[in-house]
């Protein structure tokens, strides 16, 4: 895994990313966190009402677990070490990344069965036929980029969809015209959101949500479930130019990429690396903090409101992913 500094820096361009580690009181090789520190929630309903639903996150063994939203009735649902758990749309099944590539199984975890070897972060199409996901490939002997990639829940039908050097985090539009994901920075360009049709010839645009020439690193689309909206970390959350101390976390903003966005602020850290999932009515968002690389036993699944307010502490891991439907 590349280095919590190095992707800092490409992510928000060198200058810009050589100012906000001047900004942070951490030493050199310390993680990079937020800075604004974590406040410890207190574990209670949000605003008196009743949390329902299940979650699926990675746990302190690095094994799938489920719970409900309140964050009773914690079970292991996997045997082996496992990661990035994604809810078919019907809420029967999981797909997620095993040892040896992407796997499915039923929502108590029998029935596992390889999907593809290989890839990550694996998404379902809103009709459940077809998964998408974060790949490398071995372009040249000596080069390896990372790209979007489809498959059929069949195995079959393997597409590379994306063409930059290194896309990840894909996520597909509940209208399923659409799917958003990261293309990684470098020196001078910071990491953007992007949107590409599923559909050749694949044609991919960058959804900024900031004036031409105020370009900042953002991660983590997250579509709410009516589609207009998409949830992301940004850089500039806090407004541009961006405020080091208070400017980055998560943000909403139209999901064609039009108009400013409205930062969504909690009393939890956000970070780059946060994965965060809306519940199934839009209301509420579950995500792992503090992020940034560090050992997922140090990483804690919350829950806010839309607004960001009302943390709800749930349980120590990582990927939260809220079960559709229910």
């Amino acid at each position: 895994m590349r280095s919590p500094v190095v992707e800092l820096l490409k992510g928000v361009g060198l200058a810009a990313g050589f100012a906000a580690l001047a900004c942070s009181s951490n030493p050199p090789d310390a993680p990079i966190v937020a800075s604004t520190p974590p406040i410890e929630p207190i574990a209670k309903p949000i605003d008196t009402v009743p949390l329902h639903g299940q979650l699926a996150f990675v746990g302190v063994d690095a094994r799938i677990h489920l719970m409900n939203a309140d964050g009773s009735g914690d079970t292991q649902i996997t045997q082996g070490p496992s990661a990035d758990p994604a809810w078919s749309p019907d809420g029967t099944r999981l797909a997620f990344v095993g040892d040896s590539g992407i796997f499915l199984m039923n929502a108590d975890g029998s029935g596992v069965a390889r999907l593809i070897a290989g890839g990550s972060e694996p998404a379902w199409s809103p009709d459940g036929r077809r998964i998408v996901f974060a790949m490398d490939s071995a372009d040249t002997d000596t080069t390896r980029t990372r790209r979007i990639a489809l498959v059929n829940v069949d195995g079959s039908g393997f597409t590379w969809l994306s063409s930059g050097t290194y896309d990840f985090s894909p996520a597909w539009s509940p209208d399923g015209r659409r799917i958003a994901f990261v293309r990684n920075g470098d020196d001078i360009t910071p990491s953007l959101i992007y949107a590409m049709v599923p559909e050749a010839p694949y044609a991919a645009t960058a959804l900024t949500f900031l004036p031409p020439g105020s370009l900042c690193a953002s991660s983590s689309p997250a579509w709410a479930p009516d589609g207009k909206v998409l949830l992301f970390w940004s850089f500039c959350a806090g407004g541009f130019p961006p405020l080091f101390n208070e400017g980055m976390g998560f943000a909403l903003g139209n999901s064609d990429g039009t108009g400013g966005m409205t930062a969504v602020r909690s009393s939890v850290a956000q970070s780059y690396y946060s994965k965060p999932a809306w519940s199934p009515d839009g209301k509420f968002i579950a995500f792992a903090s503090p992020g940034f690389g560090v050992p997922v036993g140090d990483e804690i699944v919350y829950i806010i409101r839309r607004d960001g307010s009302n943390a709800i502490r749930l349980s120590p891991g990582t990927r939260p992913a809220w079960r559709p439907g229910r």
